[in-house]
């Protein structure tokens, strides 16, 4: 492929992604701004978060935002609908109760009627569709040695301890 970089900004584009995820920078030839002109960046190695351009109100360029302490942190301003969303979006595997920003993210939603909290328990939701709860995990196949083999191997100690 000719540009994979340019590949990927089309998938942006055609699927409105607003965070793109990299292991590291060097998956973007270095260079982050080519993608921050069309959405907000991640990069796992090391935690930074790229803002798109042109998100802050006097559009000018800033610094990467460390992670994950300031990903986590209470928001300085008061979040507007399309930032809450993002933040529910970026922090699903957050608790509230342990995530300021997602705290902040969740009671803007739920202030302006975009999200009404459940009222019932994950359990009661589960028993009113006639599901087991804790959910039962699937069947993994056993890793180990095979019955057959445990028996030979512990018959083959008790020979050899005579």
């Amino acid at each position: 492929m000719s540009d994979p970089i340019g590949h990927v900004l089309d998938i942006v584009h055609a699927t409105a992604t607003t965070t793109l995820i990299v292991p590291d920078l060097g998956h973007l030839e270095n260079h982050p701004g080519r993608v921050c002109d069309t959405c907000d960046l991640i990069t796992v190695c090391p935690e930074q978060l790229w803002m798109k351009a042109g998100t802050n109100t006097l559009d000018v360029a800033r610094e990467p935002i460390w992670l994950p302490e300031v990903w986590h942190s209470e928001p300085a301003t008061r979040l507007r609908v399309a930032a809450a969303h993002r933040i529910m979006q970026a922090h699903r595997s957050c608790n509230p109760l342990n995530c300021p920003r997602k705290a902040a993210a969740f009671a803007l939603l739920a202030e302006t009627g975009k999200l009404v909290p459940a009222t019932r328990s994950p359990r009661e939701r589960a028993a009113a569709r006639g599901l087991p709860y804790p959910p039962a995990l699937p069947s993994t196949a056993s890793t180990g040695p095979s019955l057959a083999v445990l028996h030979r191997f512990l018959a083959g100690l008790t020979r050899a301890e005579r």
